[in-house]
């Protein structure tokens, strides 16, 4: 048995749980500070209280604050749940986030090297400031609606088909910004 630990209780990370613990795997479900009030109901009732689903047994809930609690325990494997509200446009563009997810990936530290004394963690950071730092100089933003807007003329609620369908027709997603620089620098081009 494998023990995962999962950041956000929404709907997204809530639902990556349930195969895990399907699997016999135990999961430590913790929440961001959006929803850290649902933590106890699901701790009192065993149901998420937005989903109306049972959770199964395996799932233990922790609220934010207690992230420290939940990784006292050997975790072999760490989960972001991502919200749907860039769909909206309403937060950061979800090419930068993703982004930044990657270079913390590549560039982050292990768990047994948490503490980080070499200050690895220094890497991604700047790398990921240095990625927004390009949204900044390119779009004057890193919110999604507003670079829409900039590019378009106009922003997009990807939760409405319409508004999704426009925008698919006006070529979003076929060349996000941070994409064409991750390419010009995975070919040694300036950016």
């Amino acid at each position: 048995m494998s023990h995962t630990l999962v950041l956000d209780a929404g709907a997204m990370g809530t639902a990556f749980c349930f195969p895990l613990a399907d699997a016999g795997n135990q999961v430590s479900l913790v929440e961001t500070h959006l929803h850290g009030d649902w933590i106890p109901e699901i701790r009192s009732t065993g149901e998420h209280p937005k989903l109306k689903v049972q959770l199964p047994a395996l799932i233990r809930a922790f609220t934010y604050d207690q992230l420290g609690r939940a990784l006292d325990t050997s975790i072999d494997l760490v989960v972001l749940g991502v919200t749907p509200v860039g769909l909206t446009g309403n937060g950061a563009c979800g090419t930068l986030t993703g982004g930044a997810m990657v270079l913390s990936q590549i560039y982050g530290r292990e768990l047994d090297e948490i503490a980080d004394p070499e200050r690895k963690r220094a890497v991604a950071f700047r790398l990921g400031e240095a990625l927004a730092k390009k949204f900044l100089d390119e779009y004057g933003t890193i919110i999604c609606s507003q670079i829409q807007e900039k590019i378009m003329g106009r922003p997009f609620n990807l939760l409405d088909p319409e508004d999704k369908e426009a925008f698919e027709e006006m070529g979003g997603h076929t060349t996000p910004p941070a994409l064409q620089w991750w390419v010009r620098a995975r070919n040694g081009q300036q950016n």
